[in-house]
This record gives structure tokens, sequence and C-alpha cells, in this order.
């Protein structure tokens, strides 16, 4: 489901036009619930803190996508 291409052709067969299907938000990384000791745990968050600083689009962190188009 976080294929930009597919999306896309998906949207494209249903007869949309102007479509733009692209990553949203800041990076952002996230650790399920009792993995990891402390340690681990505050790295992660730590680093995910520190990325929000720098807002980028990509593939592997960015926690949504966004699809425009136009009927």
């Amino acid at each position: 489901s976080m294929k930009p291409g597919l999306l896309k052709s998906i949207v494209n067969d249903l007869g949309l036009k102007n479509v733009v299907v692209e990553y949203t938000r800041k990076p952002m990384i996230w650790l399920e619930p009792g993995i990891g000791g402390y340690i681990i745990r505050k790295i992660i968050k730590l680093t995910s803190h520190t990325l929000k600083l720098f807002p980028f689009k990509c593939r592997l962190l960015s926690p949504y996508i966004i699809i425009y188009a136009e009927k």
C-alpha cells in the first residue's frame, strides 16, 4: 500500500485526471511496545525526534501517502 506508482495506476484506472501521489509528513521512526531495552528505546526516540527537525520525503520513513486527483 506504500507504493506510489501502484496507487497512481489504480487512480488513473478510475478515470481521474491530474493525479499526484506523494509521501507526506515528517519522517518518523517507531518501535512496538515491549521491544528493546531501555537504552535502545531512548536511542530510537532521540533519533525520531532528531529526524523531525529535518523534514524530507522518504519512502522508508514517511508515515503517510497522500493522493491528489481531479474528477
